[in-house]
């Protein structure tokens, strides 16, 4: 299975951070289906605008996921499955706080997002933990790949 992504940075980013997201949304693919999604790596201003457009929420936010489907409806016959923005300096702030790479906080921003886009939620405690036990396991694999990042 394969995800194809579409990467636009909109900030600076390690170089690395392709190599890292590409990888994870691989890793995903795996376990959910081959899909494909725009990932928007961005400002604290634009995640802001975002959120306050489309959740009507006036905050930064570390990652918002917009799906090209309603949650129960089918998949995109071209397997597009949405759109992901992720906010460049909330994952710095959250990787420098774990005291791991930007690279891999990115990455692991950007599997939540495409969790998301694929029909998982965190809404309900059993939902929950399904999602954020999907989500350790893609990135157990991707740190495999990669190594501790340290």
């Amino acid at each position: 299975m394969s995800a194809q992504i579409e990467l636009l940075t909109e900030c600076d980013v390690p170089e690395g951070a392709r190599a890292w997201i590409e990888t994870a949304m691989k890793e995903a693919a795996e376990r959910l289906g081959a899909f494909s999604c725009t990932v928007l790596l961005t400002t604290e201003d634009e995640i802001q605008r975002l959120n306050r457009e489309f959740r009507g929420i006036d905050q930064v936010t570390d990652v918002l996921s917009f799906p090209s489907r309603d949650a129960d409806g089918p998949p995109e016959p071209d397997g597009f499955a949405g759109d992901i923005a992720v906010c460049v300096t909330r994952a710095a702030e959250q990787a420098e706080a774990l005291a791991q790479p930007l690279e891999q906080e990115l990455a692991f921003l950007c599997v939540h997002g495409a969790l998301h886009l694929n029909g998982w939620d965190h809404e309900q405690e059993t939902e929950a933990e399904e999602m954020y036990a999907m989500q350790r396991e893609i990135m157990r694999d991707v740190l495999a790949r990669f190594g501790d990042g340290t």
